[in-house]
């Protein structure tokens, strides 16, 4: 995979043409920002490397919670940042704040504030995400199923062995 053909996000303005270029969607007249969850940016198979889009685009905001990586979906911790770069960071980041501040509930609480600093070092255990993996694409082949082993994450990608995927579903169930 060509990664600098990929997040050559720069010529996404030399394609803009009319039907893209309109009052709803003024690309020309306002920037385009790029949001990326990287929440699963840690649980990468294979050696498999993460490669983010901040690196390629000054104008992305990079969404991460420890959650997923910790396997700890319930603790609401994470964070946005954004490149050094970014035009008009400054006002961004207070943007963000304020917006953070009026939620209230968006603000972790002291002890969880405290600890992000040891979080960043934690880490799941990818090796035994790997054999799971593993395992369960294994057995769902063996009973006919088309899966897809995924290269990063915990999802696995099933096809419905039926094409009326509901159907299939409500049979399941």
């Amino acid at each position: 995979m060509d990664l600098a053909r990929l997040f050559r996000i720069a010529g996404l303005a030399a394609r803009v043409r009319a039907h893209t270029n309109s009052p709803s969607r003024p690309f020309s007249v306002r920037p385009v920002y790029l949001l990326s969850d990287e929440s699963y940016n840690r649980i990468l198979y294979d050696g498999r490397t993460h490669h983010s889009p901040l690196r390629f685009y000054d104008r992305s905001f990079l969404i991460y919670t420890y959650g997923k990586t910790l396997l700890a979906p319930g603790q609401r911790i994470g964070y946005i940042a954004m490149p050094p770069s970014m035009p008009e960071r400054q006002a961004l980041r207070t943007a963000l704040f304020v917006a953070q501040a009026v939620t209230g509930y968006a603000f972790p609480n002291a002890l969880m504030q405290y600890s992000v600093g040891e979080l960043e070092k934690a880490s799941i255990d990818i090796a035994v995400l790997a054999r799971r993996r593993d395992r369960l694409v294994g057995a769902l082949q063996e009973m006919g199923y088309e899966a897809v082993t995924p290269e990063g994450t915990f999802y696995v990608l099933v096809r419905s062995p039926l094409a009326d995927e509901r159907a299939f579903v409500e049979r399941l169930a």
